[in-house]
């Protein structure tokens, strides 16, 4: 690596240290991307001769870019920040990103943070959405190592759908069960594998009209720790999955909601609890499948995607610092810089 400390060097120290932390995590990544073509070639060539979990026509069909690989090593490898002078700020403005945020970590970190940070202006803009009572819950699905993705995966969506068709009927007054009580809210699916197989789980943000009566019990789970339940919930679980666990809890303060939000907007696959062969998979076989969604009244307001590239432009006078990373045997980073003043900003941003 380049000594780029060097082309900053004129700045305060401290504003030295923030930058290249910045720049550190935005270039950093345990997910090696350069394997996945390897992985690629080496699941086609298995197929011929070996039965493995998908085909060829489903791994031909979530590879429809002719680009796919070459934008997945080259992800982050060019990255446009603006060091804001007053305020003082190190802003991500411009890169280029894959956006295959199933495989590739850096992007599912950044589509994550900008849903949470669209999903609070959302909040805080409305207040009939402020004022309601907001709750969190973990839904987990029965499996065991013997069962499939697909298999488990198809429990999560079934359970998923008959919630948002409870909350629909509800409405229509057709029917009355524990998720009555709500107006809508958001999911996503959390995928990850240990040694008893495949556990997809679903977590959600749920509001409900403020003062709203939700029963809830404590009890302490098999490690000794306390959660909440409802003996409601249980009942249209063992009903809907045949599996009474979930835990739920009310978010009392408001302010506290941000936290709750990154549990459910962080990015849906365990990189680390995923093998790159057992990542593979789970993108060939969800292409098709929405891990995170909205619905009821938060249907509809845009949080199901984000543009992952620009952040909001700051007013002020900027440097703009631009690291370029290139592919090839060994890495070089560079960084340049470019002074610009509050003159030479007018009429070209």
């Amino acid at each position: 690596m380049l000594n780029y400390t060097e082309t900053i060097k004129d700045l305060p120290n401290g504003e030295q240290k923030s930058i290249i932390k910045v720049i550190e995590r935005y270039s950093a990544s345990y997910v090696a991307k350069d394997l996945f073509v390897d992985c690629y070639l080496r699941q086609l060539s298995y197929l011929k001769t070996h039965k493995m979990p998908w085909t060829i026509e489903e791994v031909e069909k979530a590879f429809k870019s002719k680009d796919f690989f070459k934008d997945l090593r080259d992800c982050g490898s060019w990255l446009n920040f603006r060091y804001y002078i007053t305020p003082q700020k190190t802003k991500l403005h411009t890169a280029n990103f894959c956006k295959r945020d199933k495989l590739c970590l850096p992007c599912a970190v950044r589509r994550a943070y900008k849903q949470q940070l669209k999903f609070m202006a959302i909040i805080e803009s409305d207040n009939t959405l402020l004022n309601k009572d907001w709750y969190y819950l973990v839904l987990p699905i029965k499996h065991n190592k013997s069962e499939s993705y697909e298999t488990v995966m198809a429990r999560v969506i079934a359970l998923r759908k008959k919630i948002t068709q409870s909350m629909r009927d509800s409405r229509k007054g057709k029917s009355s069960n524990f998720w009555s009580s709500f107006n809508g809210g958001m999911y996503s699916q959390e995928v990850t594998h240990s040694s008893n197989g495949w556990n997809v789980h679903l977590n959600l943000i749920v509001n409900a009209p403020q003062g709203t009566k939700i029963e809830l019990k404590t009890i302490k789970n098999r490690r000794g720790q306390l959660s909440y339940q409802s003996e409601d919930l249980r009942s249209f679980m063992m009903k809907t999955c045949d599996s009474e666990m979930h835990n739920i809890q009310k978010i009392k303060d408001n302010t506290k909601l941000r936290d709750e939000i990154v549990e459910v907007l962080k990015y849906s696959l365990k990189f680390s609890a995923l093998t790159q062969q057992q990542l593979f998979e789970v993108f060939v076989k969800s292409v098709s499948v929405r891990l995170f969604g909205t619905f009821g009244n938060l249907w509809g307001k845009g949080l199901d995607s984000v543009a992952l590239e620009g952040d909001e432009i700051l007013d002020g006078a900027f440097e703009e610092l631009i690291f370029i990373r290139a592919f090839g045997v060994s890495p070089e980073y560079k960084l340049h810089k470019r002074y610009m003043n509050e003159d030479s900003l007018d009429g070209q941003f």
